[in-house]
């Protein structure tokens, strides 16, 4: 079969799950990993056979994606902040609006922490509790090789995912297993500058509101929370930032749309100043930036 013909069948056949759109990025997705070929030089190439073994991996892939499987996991990876990322069923699936939060940290970085000659004898330091995939970490060392960046995760799986990361985006990363909720473990980490984290913060009543690609696929651990304690992973982080954050430095979060009112008034409470909570490009409250005093 021509990779024009192979192609049209895969879009098909995502039609009754996807939009014409959708099911277009995702075969496309699909069709560059298993051929190595770009959009353009499939367009040029249409007339093409592809071998047995491209045929095969297709029509696995497809199967998959008719299961509601991401495709991001069907291929193995993802793209966040310009850099690719190795991904699997451990860790969850990078999203555009956490790139929005980082673009704000370094933003804010480059504003308010200009680097100078004595910045690099003693870089700042940047906390990602929570980091999954690593994404956010490692995009924000790719970005600001010279400060130390630090990352923790509960899930040695998880973790095994990020330094994978790590290693084939050349960050250099100091990775942490621990678990933030068991105080005796965070005991022994350094004080940070920065801290950020995009915890669990859908309650799991909202689960079944889920599409089946997120809520049967990307790790529940990583995803949600009691429903009568949506604020449980940032009243703990808060309290960590008592102890790990410095004077005068930023604790970062992305949040749930419903509860960033709540995430921001669980900072005043705990006396953090110049409070921001910024919408993403949907227009929803999504980011919260404190200050500690």
């Amino acid at each position: 079969m021509s990779i024009k013909e192979s192609f049209r069948r895969l879009v098909q056949e995502l039609l009754p799950l996807y939009s014409e759109r959708d099911a277009t990025q995702i075969s496309d997705m699909v069709f560059e990993h298993v051929t190595g070929l770009s959009r353009l030089d499939r367009i040029t190439k249409s007339g093409i056979f592809l071998t047995t073994w491209q045929q095969q991996k297709l029509d696995e892939m497809g199967k998959r994606l008719l299961h509601h499987e991401p495709a991001q996991y069907v291929i193995g990876e993802a793209w966040f902040y310009r850099l690719k990322f190795k991904v699997n069923k451990n860790v969850l699936i990078p999203r555009p609006e956490t790139e929005e939060l980082v673009t704000w940290i370094i933003e804010d970085i480059k504003k308010e922490y200009p680097l100078s000659e004595e910045d690099e004898k003693k870089p700042l330091a940047i906390l990602d509790i929570g980091t999954g995939s690593g994404c956010i970490a490692i995009a924000l060392k790719n970005s600001m090789p010279a400060w130390q960046v630090l990352a923790i995760d509960k899930s040695k799986d998880a973790l095994d995912m990020a330094k994978g990361n790590a290693l084939d985006n050349q960050a250099n990363i100091s990775f942490y297993e621990m678990d933030i909720m068991e105080n005796k473990h965070t005991s022994s980490l350094p004080q940070a500058d920065i801290i950020v984290s995009n915890p669990p913060y859908i309650p799991f009543k909202e689960r079944t509101e889920l599409p089946a690609m997120v809520k049967d696929y990307e790790p529940g651990m990583a995803l949600f929370v009691p429903d009568d304690d949506p604020l449980y992973f940032y009243k703990a982080i808060v309290e960590l930032s008592e102890a790990k954050l410095a004077e005068g430095g930023r604790l970062y979060f992305e949040t749930h749309q419903n509860y960033a009112a709540c995430v921001a008034e669980l900072l005043k409470e705990a006396h953090f100043i110049n409070i921001i909570l910024k919408k993403d490009i949907s227009g929803n409250d999504r980011m919260v930036r404190g200050e500690k005093s």
